[in-house]
C-alpha cells in the first residue's frame, strides 16, 4: 500500500533446478539450503531437503535471535532496525535505471540481511544506534562527527546507510499512512555542504508546516542532494511505480559519496514527529541506526569513535 517498501528483506530459500529438457528435477540437494531438520524417522538432524519461503524466514530469524542474545536489553525495534541496516542487494543492481530498481524494491525489499554486520563492527565500518521517544511535533537532531577520516580530500568512496524503526498504533478504518498510525514518523538528512543552522531550521519549518519536503527544496548555494538509492518523491509527475521509504514505519536508504564532496566533516540527520489519527497519541518509541562504511577497506572505526566520543568532566 501507498508505494511502500516490501517485502523488508530476503533470504535464500534454495533453487529450483531446470534440466535441459527444461523440467524441473525436484530434490537437488546442492540447491536447497542447509537446515536443521526433525529427526524422526532416522533423518539427520541437517539435511538439504527442499526449498521455499519457509526455509528462507528461519534463517532471517536466527539473525533476529542472535540480535536478542546479544543486546539482551535492547528492544526488538533496534533488532529489526539492525538487520534491515545489515542488508544489501547485489552491487550490480545499485547502477541499474530508476525503474530497474523499482522492480528490485518490490522483490527483494532492502536486500539480504547479514548476521556479521548487524552484530559487530568492523576496521571499514562503524554503526551508531539510538533508541528513544518522541512526541509529535518534536525534532531530534543528530551529528556523526567525521573529523579525522581517511579520504575527505580524495575520491575515496564511503556507503551511507540510515535506518529508522518505530511503532505506532494502527487504525484498520484508512485511506492514506497519515491516517492510519497513531503518530507519523520519518528521517530526513542535511544536504552536503549544508550547515547546522539552515539544516535545522529546513527540518522545524517542514515540521511546523506538516508538509512533505520534495527533494529539490531548500538547495542553497554550495550545497548538492545526497544521492540516496530509495526516491521520497512525491509530486504527481513522479512515476506509479517510484518507492517512498518515508512511507513504512521501517525505512532504510543508502547512498555511496566522494570523500571530498563530505564537506564539513560530519553527518547532519534528523528524526521527526507528524501527527496521525490521534492527535492525544504519547511519545513513540523508536530505533535510529547510522553507518558508515570504507568501500576501499580504509580503517575508519576507531577515528570515527574517537571523533564521537563524548568527555564528561567531574
Amino acid at each position: 500500500m501507498w508505494n511502500m517498501i516490501k517485502p523488508d528483506v530476503v533470504e535464500y530459500g534454495g533453487d529450483y533446478v531446470l534440466t535441459a529438457a527444461n523440467t524441473f528435477a525436484p530434490g537437488i540437494a546442492a540447491a536447497a539450503p542447509e537446515l536443521i531438520s526433525s529427526t524422526l524417522g532416522g533423518h539427520p538432524p541437517v539435511s538439504r531437503t527442499d526449498v521455499g519461503t519457509s526455509y528462507a524466514a528461519p534463517k532471517v530469524m536466527h539473525i533476529a535471535a542472535a540480535l536478542a542474545g546479544a543486546l539482551p536489553q535492547s528492544s526488538t525495534l533496534l533488532y529489526r532496525a539492525l538487520i534491515v541496516q545489515s542488508a544489501r542487494w547485489p552491487e550490480a543492481l545499485e547502477s541499474d535505471t530508476r525503474e530497474e530498481r523499482s522492480f528490485h524494491f518490490r522483490t527483494l525489499g532492502y536486500g539480504i540481511p547479514n548476521l556479521q554486520r548487524a552484530l559487530e563492527n568492523s576496521d571499514a565500518r562503524i554503526t551508531f544506534v539510538s533508541e528513544e521517544k518522541i512526541s509529535a511535533g518534536e525534532a531530534h537532531l543528530y551529528e556523526v562527527r567525521l573529523a579525522g577520516l581517511p579520504g575527505l580530500l580524495d575520491t575515496t568512496d564511503y556507503r551511507i546507510e540510515v535506518t529508522l524503526s518505530y511503532a505506532a498504533r494502527p487504525r484498520r478504518t484508512r485511506q492514506k499512512l497519515r491516517n492510519y498510525v497513531s503518530t507519523r514518523l520519518e528521517w530526513k538528512a542535511a544536504h552536503l555542504g549544508e550547515g547546522e543552522d539552515a539544516f535545522a531550521k529546513r527540518v522545524y519549518v517542514a515540521l511546523a508546516s506538516d508538509e512533505e519536503e520534495e527533494p529539490e527544496a531548500a538547495i542553497s548555494v554550495g550545497t548538492e542532494i545526497i544521492p540516496w538509492q530509495v526516491n521520497v518523491a512525491s509530486n504527481s509527475q513522479q512515476s506509479a511505480r517510484v518507492v517512498r521509504r518515508q512511507d513504512s514505519t521501517l525505512q532504510k536508504d543508502w547512498a555511496t559519496i566522494k570523500g571530498f564532496k563530505i564537506i564539513g566533516d560530519r553527518l547532519l540527520l534528523a528524526v521527526t514527529a507528524h501527527k496521525g489519527w490521534d492527535v492525544l497519541d504519547g511519545p513513540i518509541p523508536y530505533a535510529f541506526t547510522v553507518s558508515i562504511s570504507s568501500l576501499a577497506g580504509v580503517k575508519i572505526y576507531e577515528k570515527i569513535r574517537v571523533a564521537n566520543t563524548v568527555q564528561i568532566e567531574v
